[in-house]
């Protein structure tokens, strides 16, 4: 499997053309990004559900996609190029600018953490009882904070059940708290410093300039960024941050940070854990087993500690996980597919439906799983360095995403820092064509058939695995003829350079 650039810049591309696709594509990413901050004050939280203009937003948010796949195909001309550099970034700041006005668009995950993020700094563990069983004078003692505290409880999304953040969430939460309080947009202030953080380093990891300027232009100018990031605070910023890290320490050589920033970012979400496989190949296949073994040790003795740590002052800690495990699917992919086949069997042996749903859920979970594993197996020959660590997590983190019961666009986030360095077009695919998804909204607030969402979750995807066909197509053509040359040839360096 191969991730280099399925078009290459090349010297003969004119000079006039780029600075237009370069240009253009900065001025579409304005539009669609103003569009949205223009539109945000109709999307009035719990109000006015049949009139909030969705399809308007995906419409203008599709438009700032259109730009950013302009600038995205000559990001390496446009490195190589410092006024286009700075043209771009200009573009993407100036786009943050008009983000940092508006209102959040479908999405109040944030009062969660907020929630979360007071609740430690009164000493109270957030594991130990759902927001719903709380009163907001349990929390807030201070009278001129009272209204402030009761908004944000108000508006958690599901009160009745614990929170699902992990400990580093919660102590980033905890940070915002400290200095924003209830303020609900003082996620947005600390989720920018992390993003401006991201770009310092993507700017300073190239081996030359032009690498770094290219690097930061895919990542400062993702419309997914300022969607998930800007507008709706979503957390998984944090998770690209310390994947960003990581996927540095593969560049440099590192396995021991690489470990470090894996261990974070599990533990501010829990899936990065699967880039445990790729080092463990790595190593395994350079029989580094006193090295393996002292990193599975302290990395599994660390996270007893975070176990422990989740269960101080907290009966049922992993009540809210669980719930989360057995009952949310959102936008699924694969999983979706699998679960409805064992449905409608279960169906028809006469079980309930609720019965039904919840073994076809299990049923696809281990068959998912099974796939998964032999998916895992399939990379540990090719996991021979830590270039092919790098490849190997971003697919390892892609299929994941696309086998798992909840596929929300803004958990794409953790590919970003992949996609800036291995500049993926799978991974850019995906992104636009899940950007479909806020249109499942307005599917539910016009009450529109169960099965429109079927055919929404069809549009979606259904593009995305025939690009991949046709990537994976490619990337085995050119195998085959890196393969063919060095027979002729008789150099090996052929096929490494066709991987690169």
């Amino acid at each position: 499997m191969n991730d280099s650039d399925i078009s290459h810049d090349t010297e003969t591309t004119s000079p006039v053309i780029v600075w237009m696709m370069v240009c253009g594509g900065s001025l579409l990413l304005l539009i669609g990004v103003g569009m949205m901050t223009v539109l945000s004050p109709l999307f009035i939280y719990g109000k006015f559900y049949e009139q909030r203009p969705v399809i308007a937003m995906v419409a203008v948010y599709l438009v700032a996609w259109i730009g950013y796949v302009l600038i995205f195909a000559r990001s390496r001309a446009a490195g190589r190029t410092r006024s286009l550099f700075w043209i771009a970034i200009a573009c993407a700041l100036a786009a943050r600018l008009l983000m940092c006005f508006s209102s959040p668009l479908l999405e109040n995950d944030f009062y969660r953490y907020i929630w979360d993020g007071m609740v430690v700094n009164h000493k109270v563990s957030p594991y130990a009882t759902a927001p719903h069983f709380y009163d907001v004078t349990d929390i807030e003692l201070d009278p001129e904070q009272f209204e402030a505290a009761k908004l944000v409880h108000s508006r958690i999304n599901y009160p009745a059940v614990k929170t699902i953040y992990p400990p580093g969430a919660q102590a980033v939460f905890a940070l915002n708290g400290a200095i924003f309080g209830w303020w609900p947009y003082g996620l947005r202030c600390t989720f920018l410093v992390v993003d401006l953080m991201i770009m310092i380093l993507l700017f300073r990891s190239g081996a030359d300039r032009a690498e770094g300027r290219r690097r930061t232009i895919i990542y400062a100018c993702c419309p997914l960024l300022l969607k998930e990031v800007v507008n709706s605070m979503h957390l998984d910023i944090l998770c690209a941050f310390l994947l960003t890290l990581y996927v540095l320490s593969l560049m440099r050589n590192r396995i021991a940070p690489a470990y470090v920033w894996v261990f974070l970012a599990g533990w501010v979400k829990l899936t990065p854990f699967v880039l445990l496989a790729p080092l463990f190949f790595l190593q395994v296949r350079r029989r580094q087993w006193r090295q393996l073994a002292i990193a599975l040790l302290l990395f599994g003795g660390a996270s007893a500690g975070m176990l422990g740590l989740m269960t101080l002052g907290a009966d049922e800690p992993f009540a809210g996980v669980k719930k989360f495990y057995d009952s949310w699917e959102s936008n699924a992919s694969a999983f979706s597919l699998v679960r409805s086949r064992f449905e409608h069997s279960l169906l028809a042996c006469g079980i309930s439906t609720d019965d039904a749903y919840a073994g076809a859920c299990q049923n696809a979970r281990d068959v998912l799983a099974f796939v998964y594993l032999i998916f895992l197996l399939l990379w540990w020959r090719h996991v021979r360095d830590e270039h092919a660590a790098l490849r190997c997590s971003m697919w390892v983190l892609l299929v994941m995403l696309l086998i798992t019961p909840v596929g929300n666009p803004w958990y794409l986030l953790w590919l970003l820092p992949f996609m800036a360095v291995l500049r993926n077009p799978m991974v850019l695919l995906l992104m636009v064509m899940t950007s479909l998804y806020y249109l499942s909204f307005h599917i539910l607030n016009h009450d529109l058939p169960p099965e429109t969402n079927t055919y929404l979750r069809l549009v979606e995807y259904v593009p995305f695995y025939l690009g991949l066909c046709v990537y994976l197509s490619y990337v085995w053509r050119r195998r085959m003829r890196a393969a063919k040359s060095v027979e002729e040839t008789g150099d090996p360096a052929i096929i490494k350079t066709s991987c690169e």
